[in-house]
C-alpha cells in the first residue's frame, strides 16, 4: 500500500501543487468557458494518448521479463514496487482522464445553454493539479520502465559473457 505521506513529499506531488498555487495567484476572478473547453479537450486528448502508451509499455514489460532476472529484483522487492508503482499512476491517470472528460463535457454543455458561459477559477486550478499530477506520475513510470529495461540488459550480458 502507498503511503500517504510518501505520496505528499513526492516531487511529482509538489511540483503539481506549486503549478497550482502559482495559478491561484495569476489567475483573477471568473474564467472564460470556451477558453475552458478547449482546454480541457487538450487534457482529454493528452491523456488518452498517454494512458494508451502507458498500456504499451507495461505489455512491454510483463512480455519482456527472464524468470531468473525476477527472482534476482524480488530479492529487494524492486518488481513488486515497479508492478505497484505502475498501478498507482493507472489509477491517477484514469482517475485524471474522467475528471477531465466530465469538465469538458459540463464546460461544453453550459456553453451550449449561454455562450457567454464562464467558470470560476478554482475548478481549472483543480483541474491543472491532478493534470500535472497525472503527467508526472507517468513520467516517474517511464523513468522506472527505463531501468528496468537497462537492468534486465545488463542481467543478461552478464549472464551470456560470464
Amino acid at each position: 500500500m502507498i503511503k500517504i505521506k510518501a505520496i505528499i513529499f513526492c516531487w511529482d506531488f509538489i511540483f503539481s501543487l506549486i503549478i497550482s498555487l502559482f495559478l491561484l495567484f495569476i489567475l483573477k476572478g471568473n474564467l472564460n468557458g470556451t477558453f475552458l473547453k478547449d482546454i480541457y479537450n487538450t487534457g482529454v486528448t493528452v491523456l488518452s494518448i498517454l494512458f494508451t502508451i502507458f498500456f504499451a509499455a507495461l505489455a512491454i514489460i510483463i512480455s519482456s521479463w527472464n524468470d531468473d532476472f525476477i527472482k534476482l529484483l524480488e530479492e529487494d522487492n524492486d518488481f513488486i514496487n515497479l508492478l505497484h508503482n505502475f498501478r498507482y499512476s493507472l489509477k491517477v491517470t484514469f482517475i485524471t482522464l474522467i475528471i477531465t472528460i466530465f469538465l469538458y463535457t459540463y464546460t461544453n454543455y453550459n456553453i451550449i445553454k449561454n455562450n457567454n458561459y464562464v467558470q470560476i477559477k478554482y475548478i481549472p486550478i483543480i483541474f491543472s493539479f491532478v493534470f500535472f499530477y497525472s503527467l508526472f506520475t507517468i513520467f516517474n513510470s517511464a523513468l522506472d520502465s527505463i531501468k528496468f529495461v537497462e537492468n534486465m540488459v545488463r542481467y543478461i550480458k552478464n549472464k551470456f559473457i560470464s
